[in-house]
């Protein structure tokens, strides 16, 4: 009888230790499932923002090159220099039109509830990213439109290859003179939003970086 009630308490513990196994190496290849697909998640996240933050640079250095042409145009105007502001007109028709910045991969964790994955006190940068990216996108639209707006307003009435400030109407002067500088603030502010974006971008590439190590 003693060695029926041993005979049983071995198989019972047996049998308890490999549920337990059981249960800890499930655990362990969940977890180990669950740190593989976090690592991919932050893959194609990390992808989405170095490819954006190359956007952004090259947003920054199209667009600087206007506001700085801009602001020269607009000194050069001011002291009635018309020949030397005749050669810089093309920088009040062109702009960057190809932002558009890949948010693919924060959506699906948004919609798909993967957020929960990401420890967000520890990676708050990518709210900042999203919020910028948003503001951009309204900012870029604006910037766009008030371009196309000036040219179809004055540029349009001129040849731009024989451009000649000296020759635009009086009564016009006026008008041009404020359209223009509006034109330049507008390009201010959104070259500005561009550099604030960039530190945006580095700060969250530093934080995935860190998450990867």
């Amino acid at each position: 009888m003693k060695d029926r009630i041993l005979h049983l308490i071995t198989e019972s513990t047996m049998v308890f230790l490999s549920v337990l196994s059981a249960f800890f190496i499930s655990s362990w290849a969940e977890q180990k499932k669950e740190e593989k697909y976090q690592a991919t998640i932050l893959d194609h996240l990390r992808n989405d923002v170095k490819k954006d933050s190359a956007n952004i640079i090259d947003a920054i250095e199209v667009v600087g090159v206007q506001h700085d042409s801009l602001t020269i145009l607009l000194n050069d105007l001011y002291v009635m220099n018309h020949k030397k502001a005749n050669a810089n007109i093309y920088c009040t028709y062109f702009c960057y039109n190809v932002f558009e910045p890949t948010t693919s991969t924060y959506q699906s964790m948004l919609f798909s509830g993967d957020m929960k994955l990401i420890d967000m006190r520890k990676l708050k940068s990518i709210k900042d990213v999203e919020e910028v990216n948003q503001k951009l996108r309204d900012l870029h639209a604006r910037y766009q439109s008030n371009i196309e707006l000036f040219r179809n307003t004055f540029i349009s009435q001129y040849n731009v290859e024989r451009f000649d400030f000296a020759a635009v109407p009086s009564d016009k002067g006026i008008e041009f003179w404020n359209r223009l500088n509006f034109l330049s603030a507008n390009v201010k502010y959104y070259y500005e939003a561009l550099l604030i974006a960039q530190m945006k971008y580095n700060n969250l590439l530093a934080d995935l970086k860190v998450r990867k190590s």
